[in-house]
C-alpha cells in the first residue's frame, strides 16, 4: 500500500512538472525567451519579443503613424480667400469653404480623440505584458535551477 503511494505521488509530480514546462513553453512563445548569443569573448543573454508583444509593438507605431498622418491632414487644410488665378473668391464660396474647413477639422480632431484612446489602452497593454515577462523570467528560471 505504501509503495503504491509513493509511486502515485511521484507519478503527481512528474504531471504537475509536465504541466509547469507546456504552460512556461507555451508563454515563452507568446511572451519572448532569453537567447544568448556571443559577443566578442562574451556571451549576452538578449530577449526576443513573443508574438504578443510584437503584435503590440506594431499596433502601437500604426497608431503613432495614423496620428501623424491626421496631423498632417490638418496642416494640409488652409483658408484660401483666392482662386487659382489670384482673384478674390465670392463671400459664399469663402463662407462654404469655412463651413467645409470647420467640418474636416472636427472630424480629424474626433479621430485624433479616438487614436488617443486606442494608444493609452494599447500602452497600458505592453505595461501589463512587460509584468508578466518579468513574472514568466522569475518562474522560468525557477523552474530551469529546479531541473538541475
Amino acid at each position: 500500500m505504501q509503495k503504491l503511494l509513493s509511486n502515485y505521488l511521484l507519478e503527481c509530480e512528474r504531471y504537475k512538472k509536465n504541466e509547469i514546462k507546456t504552460h512556461l513553453s507555451s508563454q515563452r512563445h507568446r511572451l519572448g525567451e532569453y537567447i544568448s548569443q556571443q559577443n566578442g569573448s562574451k556571451f549576452e543573454h538578449i530577449l526576443v519579443d513573443g508574438y504578443e508583444l510584437r503584435n503590440l509593438k506594431e499596433m502601437i507605431n500604426k497608431i503613432a503613424n495614423d496620428k501623424e498622418d491626421l496631423k498632417n491632414k490638418k496642416k494640409g487644410f488652409k483658408k484660401v480667400n483666392h482662386d487659382d488665378s489670384g482673384f478674390m473668391l465670392e463671400k459664399e464660396t469663402v463662407s462654404h469653404q469655412i463651413k467645409l474647413l470647420t467640418n474636416v477639422n472636427f472630424l480629424i480632431n474626433k479621430k485624433n480623440y479616438e487614436k488617443k484612446k486606442e494608444e493609452d489602452i494599447l500602452k497600458e497593454k505592453h505595461e501589463k505584458l512587460n509584468q508578466e515577462i518579468f513574472d514568466f523570467v522569475v518562474e522560468y528560471k525557477k523552474q530551469y535551477e529546479e531541473d538541475q
